[in-house]
């Protein structure tokens, strides 16, 4: 299996856990794989196709077939989750691409209280 990539999807079996962080199989969006030679772990984000509707500032809507993901989502920042590669089911299902992967970080960035432009490195402006 290759290693997985930033903006990858997976899925990651995340029972065993505690309290209310998610205890099934979830398809997640991988938002750094800086560590998986050294340490065998991802950060990742999990989805939720049960309230792919929900409109709070840490969920972002993730739409059928992005990535892989066959149903409408929501990517849930607040459950920002370090995974161990023996934690995932399968390979890589896709790719969430650019547009959403910088939608996805917008919001990371807020909820860290991180200045977007320097967080995404865009010089733009």
């Amino acid at each position: 299996m290759d290693a997985p990539r930033v903006g990858d999807v997976v899925r990651v079996d995340y029972r065993g856990t505690e309290g209310s962080e998610p205890n099934k199989l979830r398809w997640s969006i991988v938002v750094d794989a800086g560590s998986v030679r050294n340490l065998q772990t991802l950060l990742v984000v999990p989805c939720s196709s049960r309230d792919a509707r929900r409109t709070q500032p840490t969920a972002v809507h993730v739409p059928a077939g992005a990535g892989g993901i066959p149903e409408d989502s929501v990517a849930l920042w607040h459950l920002l989750f370090p995974a161990s590669l023996t934690r995932l089911e399968s390979g890589v299902a896709g790719n969430v691409g650019d547009h959403l992967l910088r939608q996805i970080r917008l919001v990371l960035a807020d909820l860290l209280g991180i200045d977007a432009e320097v967080f995404l490195g865009d010089t733009s402006s």
